[in-house]
């Protein structure tokens, strides 16, 4: 059944790929499916697996049609590309080439898959232009004039639903013919593909000495059909890894993820197979844990093949709906995890970017293609449609609406039913679904062209980024229902699963969410945040820096179920201190664990603490990063408190301090900091609770001086 792709997808990839040719070209994929019941060891209608020294060979040749006119270095007119034998190894090999089919599915299948071939050496002129099928046919009558052994791709056969390794004499059909056309014709009449397909459309056609090449989609298809277009060899290697696995898994595509993402988002695939493919096919076996809290180490998920697999609900491991864990540190070239972000959406054969751990969602896990989501450790979200995104000239190709995406924000944390910027249903837009494409610069707040749909560097779970997947977190554990599911990063490759909900309230608590800034304070940053739902949350803490230089404060402290905080020690007005200012904030739970930072945000503003000093021409202080020439007390904030506040002050060089509040009768009620402190900010929270209202002072002392501030405890 061929794909049908949506208008959308099909004039956005064109477009995409004439203004940024650094992108690799987006290939979309059909396919065929007929009533065979393939076999079900190893694939479904070929081999995946190649036992005690056996392979599976294939036949490999390269077309053009007459028409095609277009210049290239890498495959030039009327000639082989210069990758041409490149892309598959000839014989059985325990060390293959990179980037060859033959090195792919080796590493794919841990070495239990020799897929080698030959190469065609003479490029095939196909004279006129016509469909695919026409086109094979043509080509395929070329090949009969020119090999001599076509039994030489005749090596396997089906008995009694297994594959049967027969070496030349197997079912009297070619096992895999590989055509690859240069460029295609889009005038009439149409070639009829876009990109790939895992079937030659021809009638039988018997060679010579006797071997049929069958042009369907079954045990007793013989070929794929791709146009390459003028792409190099590590897009065909994976172009041809995915159309091959359509003869293992069957027709159709993975909604997001591993190999077998295709229309009408193939770009959305990550080159290497997911642990769900791998599994499929014997490759790997993945970890289920059994107990609540136990403690899982992964490799590299591509090398070693480790993965966990989580069954929902957790004592039921034939669940057709669960979690797979996979811990992506990209030591292979194939693991093409994140295209997006800085990476443009290239392919990037040496990078380390994306690494961590990887956590999706497989729902219809017993059928293919299997329902796939992420979650994605920066969040899910709903996200609101706030205008067209134009690149330029050069995006005006087309029409309603070639060449503009759209440009969409979180307008709010849905933990449990919200979308990643990973996945391509992120919003309805122009009567089609639209991918995230576009996003802000953090720092300028200007939209530029991401690619965050090809995956980006915060999609993993890490450590110091986020730690946690529980029943509170954004992601949240959600799975088509509330689940006691939670886990939790140990270090950069150990992970903890817990399976009650005792064990989830015992861990610290999720990562704040979305802040920003509100500026309801005309004079001074404003903030808000997504509530944190754990039960028992206890307070939330703001911290604050200056200029990225390192050094975070302590800039204020509230308490659920407030969500806001405005900083009376920043100021948009009155320049003493001209600043970036950045802020952050953990949330904090009733037994005293902190939460990760979140992510961090930044203003531009003036810091008001110390106060002002004549210096002959200015009443402003300097604005030199040496902010700390003198020592200061602030007065505290809140101010009436109940029951806490926070009390600032800042230190011009190192010194031995304390910090003690009397009440009005002089007695000491609270000896809140009591020794040797660095120069700068500090800050320390005082808490009444234990004390009545009333006038309370407070005494900063050195050892050359002493600074006394009032406050107002109000109950």
């Amino acid at each position: 059944m061929k794909r049908t792709v949506l208008l959308f997808a099909t004039v956005f990839i064109y477009t995409f790929v004439q203004v940024f040719p650094q992108t690799p070209e987006q290939i979309t994929c059909s396919t065929t499916t007929t009533t065979d019941p393939g076999s079900n060891t190893w694939g479904l209608y070929k081999p995946a697996q190649t036992p005690n020294g056996e392979y599976f060979r294939v036949l490999i040749v390269y077309a053009q049609f007459a028409s095609d006119n277009q210049q290239d270095n890498v495959w030039p007119l009327n000639q082989l590309p210069n990758w041409a034998n490149s892309i598959i190894a000839t014989n059985v090999s325990t060390s293959y080439p990179q980037q060859t089919l033959s090195d792919y599915f080796y590493q794919a299948s841990l070495g239990k898959f020799n897929f080698i071939g030959d190469v065609y050496q003479n490029l095939i002129i196909v004279p006129t232009n016509m469909s695919y099928g026409a086109a094979n046919q043509y080509v395929i009558g070329q090949l009969n004039n020119n090999i001599t052994n076509f039994s030489r791709y005749d090596n396997w056969k089906v008995v009694n639903g297994n594959f049967v390794f027969s070496p030349g004499s197997a079912d009297g059909y070619l096992d895999m013919l590989i055509i690859i056309y240069r460029n295609v014709p889009f005038t009439s009449p149409y070639f009829g593909i876009g990109g790939g397909i895992a079937n030659l459309n021809i009638s039988d056609f018997t060679t010579h000495d006797g071997i049929t090449i069958n042009g369907g989609t079954s045990t007793i298809g013989s070929g794929i059909t791709t146009r390459a277009g003028l792409s190099g060899e590590f897009n065909i290697v994976g172009n041809l890894s995915h159309e091959y696995s359509h003869y293992l898994f069957g027709g159709g595509h993975t909604s997001l993820g591993g190999l077998m993402m295709g229309d009408p988002y193939p770009y959305l695939g990550s080159y290497m197979m997911n642990a769900w493919e791998r599994a499929k096919l014997g490759y790997i076996t993945p970890i289920i844990p059994t107990t609540d809290g136990q403690q899982i180490t992964l490799g590299d998920f591509v090398t070693t093949g480790d993965a966990i697999k989580i069954p929902i609900p957790f004592n039921n491991p034939s669940s057709t709906t669960y979690f797979l864990v996979e811990n992506h540190q990209r030591a292979s070239i194939y693991d093409q995890i994140m295209r997006g972000g800085s990476l443009n959406g290239n392919y990037n054969l040496t990078t380390t970017l994306g690494s961590g751990i990887y956590v999706w969602i497989i729902t219809g896990g017993d059928s293919y293609p299997p329902n796939i989501d992420i979650k994605s450790a920066d969040g899910a979200w709903d996200w609101q449609y706030v205008g067209d995104y134009y690149a330029g000239p050069g995006w005006n190709v087309g029409q309603p609406y070639a060449g503009y995406v759209p440009e969409t924000i979180r307008s709010a944390v849905d933990r449990n039913a919200g979308k990643s910027d990973r996945w391509p249903y992120n919003i309805f837009w122009n009567n089609s679904w639209a991918s995230k494409w576009v996003d802000t610069d953090p720092l300028t707040g200007q939209w530029e062209l991401t690619r965050n749909c090809m995956g980006d560097s915060t999609d993993p779970f890490n450590i110091g980024y986020n730690e946690l997947l529980t029943p509170w977190s954004n992601p949240s554990s959600y799975l088509n229902g509330t689940t006691n599911i939670s886990m939790e990063l140990i270090n950069s490759n150990t992970l903890k699963i817990f399976s009650t909900s005792a064990s989830a309230l015992a861990l610290p608590p999720s990562k704040p969410q979305n802040l920003h800034f509100t500026y309801q304070s005309q004079n001074n940053p404003t903030m808000a945040w997504d509530a944190n739902t754990e039960p028992d949350l206890y307070k939330y803490v703001i911290y604050r820096e200056y200029d990225n230089d390192g050094n975070w404060f302590v800039a204020g402290t509230v308490y659920p179920p407030t969500t806001s905080f405005t900083d009376y020690n920043v100021t948009f007005t009155k320049p003493v201190w001209n600043k970036s200012v950045i802020y952050k904030m953990q949330a904090v739970d009733n037994s005293s664990l902190s939460s990760v930072y979140s992510d961090a945000i930044e203003t531009q503003g003036y810091m008001s603490a110390p106060p002002k000093i004549s210096t002959g021409s200015s009443d402003y202080l300097s604005t030199s990063k040496n902010y700390t020439n003198i020592n200061y007390l602030s007065q505290s904030y809140p101010n009436p408190f109940n029951p806490t506040t926070m009390i600032f002050y800042t230190l011009k060089e190192r010194d031995y301090v304390t910090l003690v509040v009397f009440d009005v009768l002089g007695k000491e009620v609270a000896r809140l900091v009591d020794g040797i402190q660095t120069e700068g900010e500090h800050s320390v929270n005082f808490d009444g609770s234990n004390l009545p209202s009333g006038m309370y002072i407070y005494q900063l002392k050195g050892s050359n001086f002493n600074i006394n501030k009032k406050m107002l405890l109000l109950k």
